[in-house]
């Protein structure tokens, strides 16, 4: 190979080297990554660990995860205030009651949750469907014949602001 053959080739590839890549953007450290787009996870009943939840596991619901309250000034509250309402990808907590997930399932706007809870009391099963919209959650209560419930995200779950959470600009 000649010196021009050589410096050519190299130059070929710092070029082709260079174009690989050229779509994939970095999420910076104070934003989150995308979600993990599969066709598992458009597929009902694909296992995720968690029964009935439609998702690979480590890519469940999280949108309803949080602190959530019905009056936003109630997030300064301290955690654990029964104003408040906790959820983990396994746990309701608030209200005076906590309950775990039992299982999960992805309904047409949101999810269907079994819940087995534990009262004042006693155990009971509770099933809630969880709708969110930007910063609000609406349960509603399948079993029950109240109103749907609508709450304000607090922005996170050791939260201590007072306002509402600033919704993204499209």
């Amino acid at each position: 190979m000649t010196r021009p053959d050589l410096a050519l080739g190299l130059l070929l590839s710092t070029a082709l080297l260079a174009a690989c890549g050229q779509e994939a953007a970095v999420n910076s450290p104070t934003e989150p990554a995308p979600a993990i787009e599969t066709p598992a996870m458009a597929t009902p009943g694909v296992d995720s660990g968690i029964a009935g939840s439609g998702a690979m596991p480590g890519t469940g619901p999280t949108s309803f995860v949080g602190r959530w309250s019905r009056d936003v000034s109630w997030c300064a509250d301290p955690a654990g205030n029964p104003r408040t309402l906790a959820i983990t990808p396994v746990q309701f907590a608030g209200d005076g009651q906590r309950c775990e997930i039992a299982s999960i399932d992805q309904a047409v706007n949101g999810y269907d949750a079994n819940l087995q809870c534990q009262t004042g009391t006693g155990p009971r099963t509770e099933r809630v469907s969880m709708t969110v919209a930007g910063q609000v959650l609406t349960l509603t209560w399948l079993d029950r014949q109240d109103d749907p419930v609508t709450l304000t995200k607090c922005t996170t779950l050791g939260d201590n602001s007072t306002k509402a959470p600033a919704l993204p600009v499209p």
